[in-house]
């Protein structure tokens, strides 16, 4: 059960990290049609596993402000403590660690099992970032 919360627990850390950008009144909404700007990089109007993969890594980079590729202290967004403690006792996000990490995530998404997340896959992985605000 414990590794159960953990792992959902880790499914919003990889959903999550668009969240560090605001609007001056509150967060952005998070919009299918926002995803595939940010991460659909051969815009064919759906997201690939490497697609995926590539923007979140981007993100995780973009967090690691020592570039020693793991997050900690100061560097774990504020909504990630919580996640990042359940994982790691030393309180740390390793890049291999969260990489590991991105594909059953993606594939809890992916319903149809085609590769790709579109459609009402999409709006999902939307909702579920907009909820991780």
């Amino acid at each position: 059960m414990k590794r159960c919360l953990s792992l959902a627990a880790f499914a919003l850390l990889c959903v999550s990290p668009w969240a560090l950008a605001q609007q001056k009144d509150g967060p952005a909404a998070v919009t299918p049609e926002g995803l595939l700007k940010r991460m659909d990089r051969d815009g064919d109007g759906k997201l690939s596993f490497e697609e995926y993969r590539n923007a979140m890594i981007r993100r995780f980079a973009q967090a690691d402000q020592d570039r020693d590729g793991v997050l900690r202290g100061a560097e774990i967004p504020a909504h990630l403590v919580p996640t990042a403690r359940a994982e790691n006792p030393q309180h740390e996000i390793t890049m291999d660690a969260y990489g590991d990490a991105l594909r059953p995530v993606f594939d809890s998404f992916d319903t149809d099992r085609d590769g790709h997340l579109a459609g009402a896959e999409l709006e999902a992985l939307a909702q579920a970032r907009q909820t991780a605000k």
